[in-house]
């Protein structure tokens, strides 16, 4: 992989990847305001309701039994999402992670709706600034996840990189249509992870282990499957016996700043284990109640190809990135093993929760916060074809398809909006019938197919 292209070399090696990010940035910003969820009230809802709701019963109602939310059915329905606990109380269902990301967002929204309008926690200004916040945070994440592929790989490859995730995959719907869902936030904290661990990595520092011990803290606050994460500093260079007796041998003469590391992880998840005890009377308590994993009838192959949620069926973009992953052993062989157990390990685990393609959602959500982690292979399958003098008409190639799957993206994005792709009762039928089109067909209620979600429960297969 070359450094440099003849074509950009009038450019400094940031000014590209930085007017990449500003260009998607101001395309996000204007889908979000296109859009405008927050106008009709449709931010905080499902999911987002529970995940949101300690700031409002913390900081405006004083009441983390979460009562409060049947005193706001006035204006909306605000069901969190709680069940009793065994010793009688009420329980949030949700960990409490994100809240810390969207409490900036809260306080401005908050002091705003103190002078101007309703500070119910649930008013518009609060949708307003909670959207916004997402926004920013994602915009945040390409520049630190930049910075990783500018190691590596030139300005052009890194830029072509991040317009491809930003504009090619699911992530681009869950930052200006749902950004309040986890995945832009976790999305930031596996590339913030990633830069750190790797700076870490060139050089121990008490800065940079008790940054790491954060990240890696929230990360596991906000989804605690996430903590697979850990695979990639783990293994980082492991390719034999050899290799990992010298990776434990680096973790042993750092041991102080690992434990600094371990410090701030406690730090950052006791506020969780101190509601948990102050509720249920246990330090440790599973909040999701009887859903579950089922790790012996995993769904991977409906996870990555069906109608209904098939992850490389409504983001294809990422057929070139498990491609770059082929390429790693020639070029950046310190991540084949960590990226190749992360990604393969990981996928098994989301695709063993009992509802696989994760209620209603465009595409795997559930995979969107690793798009930080396989961007490196995308851009390598990316470089592959740049560097290595395939020529214009594989080039030319490559560059209509990844346009193509761009404009699938968006477009399919567009469907989903207008609920034309049906949020979980996708099938093949339905799929070809509504494909390329914005306009329902007449017989679109008897196409679709709903899921059974109580067999699901059950880790049963659907009839």
């Amino acid at each position: 992989m070359v450094k440099s292209n003849k074509l950009f070399d009038g450019f400094s090696k940031l000014s590209l990847p930085n007017t990449a990010i500003c260009i998607i940035g101001i395309i996000w910003l204007y889908s979000f305001l296109s859009i405008g969820k927050w106008e009709k009230q449709e931010v905080i809802q499902n999911d987002v309701i529970s995940y949101y709701s300690y700031l409002p019963a913390a900081i405006i109602y004083n009441d983390l039994t979460f009562k409060f939310d049947q005193e706001l059915t006035q204006d909306r329905e605000i069901r969190i999402w709680t069940h009793e606990a065994p010793n009688g109380n009420r329980v949030q269902r949700m960990t409490m992670g994100l809240s810390f990301f969207y409490f900036p967002s809260f306080l401005l929204a908050h002091i705003y709706a103190l002078l101007f309008d309703n500070p119910s926690g649930y008013s518009w200004p609060y949708e307003f600034m909670l959207s916004f916040g997402a926004l920013v945070f994602a915009t945040w994440a390409l520049w630190y996840l930049s910075r990783v592929l500018l190691r590596y790989f030139s300005p052009i490859i890194t830029s072509i990189s991040i317009v491809a995730i930003a504009l090619g995959t699911n992530l681009f719907y869950y930052v200006v249509v749902e950004g309040c869902m986890s995945h832009v936030y976790s999305f930031f904290l596996f590339s913030t992870f990633l830069f750190y661990f790797l700076a870490w990595n060139e050089s121990p520092s008490a800065k940079r282990s008790v940054l790491l011990g954060l990240i890696f803290g929230l990360i596991c606050l906000i989804r605690p499957s996430n903590a697979l994460i850990i695979i990639v500093p783990v293994l980082f260079g492991v390719a034999d016996v050899r290799s990992f007796v010298t990776r434990l041998t680096l973790a042993w003469n750092n041991k102080k700043y690992l434990l600094l590391a371990t410090i701030m992880f406690a730090i950052v998840v006791s506020p969780q284990l101190i509601y948990w005890k102050l509720i249920t009377g246990d330090w440790f308590y599973y909040s999701y109640n009887d859903e579950s994993f089922f790790f012996l009838n995993p769904h991977i192959y409906e996870g990555l190809f069906s109608y209904r949620k098939g992850w490389l069926l409504y983001t294809p973009i990422m057929f070139f990135s498990l491609a770059g992953l082929l390429l790693l052993k020639s070029k950046l062989k310190n991540y084949l093993l960590p990226l190749s157990l992360f990604l393969a390990i990981n996928i098994y685990v989301v695709f063993s929760w009992w509802c696989w393609w994760y209620g209603g959602s465009f595409g795997a959500r559930a995979l969107i916060e690793t798009y930080a982690i396989l961007a490196i292979p995308l851009a390598a399958f990316i470089g592959w074809i740049l560097d290595n003098g395939r020529g214009i008409v594989l080039r030319g190639m490559l560059g209509l398809i990844m346009l193509g799957f761009i404009y699938l993206n968006l477009f399919q994005t567009q469907q989903y909006i207008l609920s034309l792709l049906h949020w979980d009762s996708m099938n093949e039928k339905t799929y070809w019938a509504i494909f390329g089109r914005q306009t329902f067909p007449d017989n679109y209620g008897e196409l679709i197919q709903s899921p059974d979600y109580q067999m699901a429960l059950m880790g049963k297969e659907e009839d």
